[in-house]
């Protein structure tokens, strides 16, 4: 098989933990080598982001500061571009967040840590 050309994505990776931002940066990376991977460790940084570059895809943890700052980045990144992938990942186990993802229409896809640093590669990698 041969190798599939990623360098037409880009990508925003969003959460305020170092350590996770950079563990989901790497595994992306090892999923889509030739793709463009953009960091921002806040809500309003994304945003910042957002508005000046065509991302196709957006990975953003749930909660960073705000509890539902995931969400309002997922919606930010669909008002610019409604064709932009939204995977957002999160600790929280509650059941009410459970349900409050899968009602939000701005999120494609969303998963639970600790599995969801896979998860998220897979996502982008999967719309190749």
């Amino acid at each position: 098989m041969g190798k599939i050309d990623t360098s037409n994505h880009r990508i925003l990776i969003v959460d305020d933990d170092n350590n996770i931002r950079n563990l989901l940066g790497t595994t992306v990376e090892a999923f889509c080598p030739d793709a463009s991977i953009d960091f921002a460790c806040s809500r309003e940084e994304a945003e910042q982001k957002l508005e000046v570059n065509p991302y196709t895809h957006v990975l953003t943890d749930l909660q960073m500061g705000n509890p539902y700052a995931g969400i309002f980045v997922a919606r930010y990144a669909k008002n610019k571009n409604p064709k932009i992938r939204v995977f957002l990942h999160t600790g929280s186990h509650d059941k009410d967040i459970k349900h409050k993802l899968e009602a939000e229409r701005s999120i494609d896809r969303y998963a639970f840590k600790p599995s969801s640093t896979l998860q998220a590669a897979n996502f982008v990698y999967s719309d190749l």
